[in-house]
């Protein structure tokens, strides 16, 4: 609301991406999109923006996000919320599933 008072408007960080909860995927869906059996929890990364800050930090399609800065991703409402805790020009790191094996990749959010 003080952002909305000051500003005249609401502005949010990006990463650019679009997810699903790993845990609402059904077995067909988990083997369509080639989901690691391993993973049991996180956010799989179904599309990413071109030219969005995921992307420049080399986020793919089908990594699966599990970490961001640091606290457990398993659901949209705490990706969310931790996104908007941030600020446009923030550096986060994000740790993804990728192949099974567990990346820490730093983006700068926009």
């Amino acid at each position: 609301i003080s952002q909305l008072e000051k500003d005249g408007k609401v502005t949010r960080p990006i990463l650019g991406i679009s997810v699903q909860e790993i845990n609402q995927l059904n077995s067909f869906e988990r083997s369509y999109f080639d989901i690691n059996t391993d993973v049991k929890a996180g956010l799989y990364i179904m599309k990413v923006n071109a030219k969005s800050p995921a992307s420049k930090a080399g986020i793919k399609n089908g990594d699966v996000l599990v970490k961001f800065d640091g606290k457990e991703c398993t659901d949209f409402k705490t990706f969310r919320t931790i996104l908007y805790t941030k600020k446009i020009g923030d550096k986060v790191t994000l740790t993804i599933n990728r192949d099974g094996e567990e990346k820490n990749i730093e983006v700068t959010l926009e």
